[in-house]
């Protein structure tokens, strides 16, 4: 049976916000260990990006975890705008496969070109169902993105966002 749970912390530490979210939600999951965790946070936690992924693993267990900086964050039917903010949303996928991949762009003369991105499998994937995507505004081409997809993975739905509220690039982060 898919479960979900979501949890949101405004807690400006980093280490707490987590805690948090990660023992909201595994209550919330009966305990069960979700096989997805996607995690947004205000750009107050930047510091901190580089561990929220391990922690996350390690409070939750969780193995597939994506997630961005965000101006704005949603959780618990509220959206914080200008504050520390972490939200959280795991789900228990029984029987699903997920695959993580991160994309590397960069220009060249010709365009933009990409390493990263999965490759269509011989005849067609008959098992993929979707593919979520999270990028950087100042340095993801969505475009040749958009193309890629539509071309090496015809009717399959591509979902997702940009992470937001950098300044420049360099000061969102993706995870």
């Amino acid at each position: 049976m898919t479960q979900f749970a979501a949890a949101l912390s405004t807690s400006p530490q980093t280490l707490t916000a987590l805690s948090e979210v990660c023992r909201e939600v595994t209550r919330d999951l009966g305990g069960a260990i979700p096989d997805l965790v996607m995690v947004f946070c205000s750009h107050h936690h930047h510091a901190a990006v580089s561990s929220i992924g391990s922690e996350i693993r390690k409070l939750t267990g969780a193995q597939t975890i994506l997630g961005c900086t965000g101006e704005s964050i949603a959780g618990n039917s509220q959206e914080i705008e200008l504050q520390p903010a972490l939200s959280l949303w795991a789900a228990i996928l029984p029987g699903t496969e997920l695959q993580t991949f991160a994309v590397q762009w960069e220009n060249t003369p010709d365009g933009p070109v990409s390493t990263g991105l999965p490759e269509s499998r011989f005849g067609g994937d008959t098992t993929l169902r979707a593919i979520f995507f999270l990028g950087d505004g100042f340095t993801s081409p969505v475009d040749s993105l958009l193309q890629y997809i539509a071309d090496e993975f015809p009717g399959i739905p591509l979902l997702g966002g940009m992470a937001s509220g950098a300044g420049r690039p360099g000061e969102n982060a993706l995870f």
